[in-house]
């Protein structure tokens, strides 16, 4: 702990350092922008039989610590250049905790943009998944209401920083402004799946979606479809027995090596001087072991000068087929149910916040989450159980977060 603690501020230093001396470098030049972000915070769990985590995180606060510094802190800065006026080229980095526990930054952006006309746009390089509503600006929580976003939906896409191509085209009808944005994309990443790190990758996944601006409105919906791999030792060891017992069907149906996927997606926001109305909701689907799931939350604010309270209401569960069903053998059906469960994060939450702002470039954060697993399931986040956590009974958990969210 205290040796990656020592990474992380380390981390905050080094990229300090990096922005001022950019910042140099960019006021000599019109054609540069320079954007700094970060986030300083404080997660404490009250479950000590498992680890709160987010993302692809093997670790949390709970059993390992009651509190964690590491757990949502992040730093990153954004340069854009200018090489003409229709082309853009942008590189941003990011310091944030990987499944490693490794503090090295990391690329999240490094593309060019081709505008050839106020309609259309193109994009070429790593961008992040723009698929969600805050799913561009993920790690910029500045912008966002939470100290994270929702798990529910967020956690359900495995991956953000992916290399391929982007189109865009914009229009505007009347009052009303559309945008839709179609490309295709692979990527790599390091997932925690069933306590075990694993390295997975998407390959050729094509998205579409559709964005509406009216007023204070925006609406979004679209849909992600693809291949997967992700597939830890212990289901590779199952699949060769499904096949040596003559589950030849059953053990391709398994398999997480290039497995089709479908992700359908949708959501909204309203946003007024004094009210906040956003939510989503996700149903994806595997053609593997992975159970898809359907999620949504729904957040509520209300502003009141420099405050926002907030009030959210989540939940996740199963969805598609049960393969346990089709194995009739007792104990090789119990350990198909096992991983399913394994791989399950059914949950409900309730979270409540409260924000100060404390400029124009910083706000302070606390939030309150209410957890309930479902009774089977591995847990809403959870990671590092105990022999001692109880998954038919998992009862209600809290995390309290205290965050500085920040600019420059």
């Amino acid at each position: 702990m205290k040796h990656s603690t020592t990474l992380l501020w380390s981390g905050y230093l080094s990229l300090a350092l990096s922005l001022l001396t950019a910042a140099t470098v960019v006021a000599a030049s019109d054609r540069m922008t320079l954007y700094g972000f970060g986030t300083l915070a404080m997660a404490c769990f009250d479950n000590s039989e498992a680890d709160f985590r987010h993302n692809s995180l093997s670790e949390g606060p709970g059993r390992s610590r009651r509190c964690d510094a590491e757990l949502d802190s992040k730093a990153g800065a954004q340069l854009n250049y200018r090489v003409s006026p229709t082309i853009e080229g942008s590189l941003q980095a990011a310091l944030s905790k990987k499944s490693d526990n490794d503090f090295a930054p990391t690329v999240t952006i490094a593309s060019l943009l081709y505008t050839p006309s106020p309609a259309w746009n193109f994009t070429l390089g790593r961008y992040q998944n723009p698929n969600l509503i805050h799913s561009a600006s993920r790690l910029v929580t500045y912008t966002q209401p939470w100290v994270r976003p929702p798990r529910e939906v967020y956690g359900a896409i495995p991956v953000y920083d992916v290399d391929g191509v982007e189109v865009s085209y914009h229009a505007d009808l009347g009052g009303v402004s559309l945008e839709s944005r179609f490309g295709i994309y692979t990527s790599e990443e390091i997932l925690n799946i069933n306590e075990e790190p694993i390295e997975a990758s998407v390959d050729k996944n094509i998205f579409v979606n559709f964005t509406g601006f009216y007023n204070n409105i925006t609406l979004q919906m679209g849909l992600i479809s693809g291949a997967t791999t992700a597939e830890p030792a212990a289901i590779t060891a199952l699949v060769t027995t499904l096949s040596q017992l003559g589950y030849h069907g059953l053990a391709e149906e398994m398999s997480h090596q290039e497995a089709d996927s479908l992700y359908l997606y949708g959501g909204f926001i309203y946003e007024s001087g004094q009210w906040l109305l956003t939510g989503e909701m996700i149903h994806s689907e595997f053609d593997s072991y992975l159970s898809g799931t359907d999620g949504t939350y729904l957040t509520v604010g209300r502003y009141l000068d420099k405050w926002l309270l907030h009030l959210t209401w989540g939940w996740r569960e199963r969805a598609g087929r049960d393969i346990s069903a089709q194995v009739t053998q007792p104990p090789l059906a119990a350990s198909l149910e096992g991983v399913r469960s394994a791989s399950s994060i059914a949950h409900d939450t309730l979270v409540l916040g409260v924000n100060y702002s404390l400029s124009e470039q910083m706000i302070l954060k606390s939030q309150l989450d209410w957890i309930r697993p479902r009774a089977g399931d591995a847990g809403a986040s959870y990671v590092n159980h105990s022999s001692a956590y109880n998954r038919d009974d998992p009862g209600r958990d809290l995390l309290f977060t205290i965050a500085l969210d920040f600019i420059i």
